[in-house]
């Protein structure tokens, strides 16, 4: 299965995000069909990437089902002598109800 990697910088660090070629496709042919069932012409040109875009929001607003919390919380560990808070900001946080 092929994958799209985008490479950007975002608030000062470099992110990558990865997408299943296949399953972009897939998603954005059924975000297409609910588009065009609500009664919206998806060859409009305010709309015509939308399809995509939702695919790959979606992507990524999901992709922490395939991540390991346990090496990711393990990666922010440090030996040092200290005793005090430490106040930790700007932590991306997405959340689906």
């Amino acid at each position: 299965m092929g994958f799209l990697r985008i490479n950007y910088y975002f608030m000062g660090y470099k992110t990558l995000e990865e997408y299943a070629i296949q399953t972009t496709d897939e998603l954005k042919n059924n975000y297409t069909k609910i588009i065009q069932e609500l009664g919206e012409n998806t060859d409009r040109e305010g709309l015509m990437k939308t399809p995509e875009r939702a695919a790959k929001a979606m992507q990524f607003l999901t992709q922490g089902y395939d991540q390991d919390a346990t090496q990711i919380i393990k990666s922010a560990m440090f030996r040092e002598d200290y005793n005090e808070m430490v106040i930790v900001k700007d932590i991306e946080l997405y959340s689906l109800c």
